[in-house]
């Protein structure tokens, strides 16, 4: 192989140079000793992701290959940059050429392929690969230098295209910690590696090769995350006088409660989505070099034992564009330009992919201990509707005023919001004369998608000879006073939903509460919500596969508190995205208690995530 050397004034040259993990920089240039004179090629293999779990962790023990469409691969880019990570050349390559293949280690692996290399073309010593490559992602990316290419892709594709009637995901190096490899600009002294380095013998003088000749292996991921809702059929084992029938159309259950105070009633799931998922994707997964050593710190963050797994070439978690919470708030309190949240209307919708299975994808989503909170983190929505058995209103509208679920015609709700008021020394005035209130001097107002003037005064609502309420107002405020804050949920037609956010860490690796329930002791004292050893908790990660497994609903959910059409804003602090509660203007954290779920999660390294609810 000829080569032809440098000027030496090219060595004096100095500057900092972004890597591949983004922070590690280095104070000077590797000299450009050398360029191909007649030019050459780089054979590249290429490794699809695997199911291949060695050194697996004892929690981590169910691996799934998911669908052939999650493998499939349409075009492939190989870059090659050269000791500074500047750009060389770049060839495209499509699936024919590639000619993927399963070996014996559940790798799914390309024969090799040849880049081809200009004369007089400096020698490359890194290499990136961008597979199934999205239009908005080739109009993005800029290659030169490989911390060009590190830019936020905007995602209404979801890092998905489609060909031929197919999926294709958008896949590229994985980054993983490789600490037996030398230190160089594409890998810092923590062990990060994103770029490839190339192995020398796989620098050929020719563009001519055969199949036994050396090839450099890149590893893959996918840029999606996978989502999958399940319900098991043990209803009755896990929530007595209940039972539950899945429909096996559309693997949706309908819970029947057998004995009082819901006898009678039923629980009918009609669909499910995702709350908030990401606008954005980076195109090579993101880790700060600078913060990774905590990372890896027992004495940090719980997470540190699990969050690597070299073994796989692959980490368990990154860095998105939005980690810090660097977000734009919009014009509606609780929403973030940075998110993307589903209106009701296309909960409803059942997502069958492949048999029963359900299945949906979006982009990664993590943030940061301070930033997991409800309305940014990505968490399922179950839609539901609640059947009153002896619900005289066809419209099928009930309320729920504590745990009592009162007919849509309102008649014993307003008998009961009756009692409450009298026992309170609430009248009604005839003149200068007190009266007891009766059931035409309120009305339920049901007329929309709402929490506030549930109850309205038909006549004035008098406490002490003094009008608290005059005909034609809202009582609600009296409500609240007595019975508690929003005590009174109108649900149009019984919809309700329920979410839940889904868990990257479960409990035994990044716990919050121990076996008592109290918080746990980190460092020698409690942990707390939102604590720094709580990062990665909450959040979905790129190539992973969330399995959210629902084994029982024992109560309604909550109720849908704007038009359908418009989108739910996830954090029950603002019910209703046009009425914020002033109350309440803080985020909500992840971490506070719902009384409607408890979950659960078994982290495994890919191909599934497996996550027990209780509804």
């Amino acid at each position: 192989m000829k080569f032809l050397k440098y000027l030496p004034f090219a060595l004096a040259i100095t500057l900092i140079v972004g890597c591949s993990d983004d922070n590690f920089t280095t104070d000077e240039k590797t000299p450009d000793t050398e360029v191909l004179a007649e030019g050459g090629a780089v054979s590249v293999r290429i490794h699809l992701p695997s199911t291949t779990a060695t050194g697996t962790r004892a929690t981590e023990v169910e691996l799934n290959d998911g669908l052939a469409q999650e493998y499939a691969v349409n075009d492939a880019t190989i870059i090659l940059f050269d000791a500074n990570e500047r750009f060389i050349t770049q060839q495209t390559f499509l699936t024919a050429d590639l000619n993927f293949t399963t070996n014996a280690n559940n790798n799914i692996t390309s024969n090799s392929v040849e880049v081809k290399i200009g004369p007089n073309s400096k020698t490359p010593k890194y290499a990136a690969v961008f597979i199934n490559m999205t239009q908005v992602a080739a109009s993005t990316l800029n290659y030169s230098t490989f911390n060009d290419s590190r830019v936020l892709i905007a995602g209404p594709n979801n890092a998905i295209v489609q060909a031929d009637g197919l999926n294709y995901f958008f896949m590229s190096n994985s980054t993983f910690d490789n600490t037996n490899a030398p230190v160089s600009v594409y890998r810092s002294a923590t062990g990060l590696q994103t770029l490839q380095e190339l192995d020398p013998t796989s620098i050929k003088s020719t563009s001519v090769a055969s199949s036994t000749e050396a090839s450099t292996n890149i590893y893959v991921e996918r840029a999606a995350v996978k989502v999958e809702l399940t319900f098991s059929n043990n209803q009755a084992a896990e929530v007595k006088n209940s039972s539950a029938v899945i429909d096996g159309t559309t693997g949706f259950p309908t819970i029947s409660f057998t004995a009082a105070p819901f006898a009678g009633d039923q629980i009918q799931i009609t669909g499910w989505a995702l709350t908030v998922t990401n606008k954005t994707y980076y195109p090579t997964k993101l880790l700060d070099a600078n913060i990774w050593p905590d990372w890896q710190n027992n004495n940090t963050y719980f997470m540190a034992p699990y969050v690597s797994r070299p073994a796989d070439f692959r980490t368990h978690f990154a860095i998105d564009g939005n980690f810090n919470g660097n977000v734009t708030p919009t014009a509606v309190q609780g929403y973030y330009d940075e998110f993307n949240y589903v209106a009701y209307s296309n909960v409803t919708n059942p997502c069958i992919i492949s048999g029963d299975a359900n299945y949906l994808y979006c982009l990664e989503n993590t943030f940061d201990n301070y930033n997991q909170e409800q309305n940014q983190t990505t968490a399922v929505i179950i839609a539901g509707k609640y059947v009153k058995s002896s619900n005289t209103d066809t419209s099928g509208d009930i309320f729920k005023l504590g745990n009592t679920i009162y007919g849509g015609d309102g008649a014993d709700l307003i008998n009961h919001i009756l009692g409450v008021l009298k026992a309170n020394g609430y009248t009604c005035m005839v003149g200068e004369t007190p009266i007891d209130v009766k059931a035409t001097d309120i009305k339920i107002n049901k007329g929309a998608y709402i929490y506030k003037d549930l109850v309205m005064a038909n006549s004035n609502i008098c406490r002490g000879g003094a009008v608290i309420a005059g005909a034609g107002s809202s009582m609600d405020t009296i409500l609240n006073s007595l019975l508690g804050f929003r005590a009174l949920a109108y649900y149009k037609a019984g919809s309700c939903y329920y979410t839940i956010p889904i868990r990257h860490f479960n409990d035994e690796q990044v716990p919050l509460l121990d076996s008592d329930g109290d918080l746990v002791f980190f460092g020698g004292a409690p942990t707390a919500v939102n604590a720094i050893e709580q990062t990665a908790r909450y959040g979905v990660v790129r190539n992973n596969w969330y399995t959210i497994d629902v084994s029982s609903i024992a109560a309604i959910g909550r109720p849908v508190p704007v038009d359908p059409a418009d989108p739910i804003n996830p954090d029950p602090n603002f019910p209703d995205p046009k009425d914020p509660d002033p109350n309440n203007p803080d985020p909500t954290p992840d971490d506070v208690v719902n009384t409607y779920l408890q979950a659960k999660i078994n982290v495994l390294p890919w191909a599934k995530r497996v996550q027990k609810i209780k509804l």
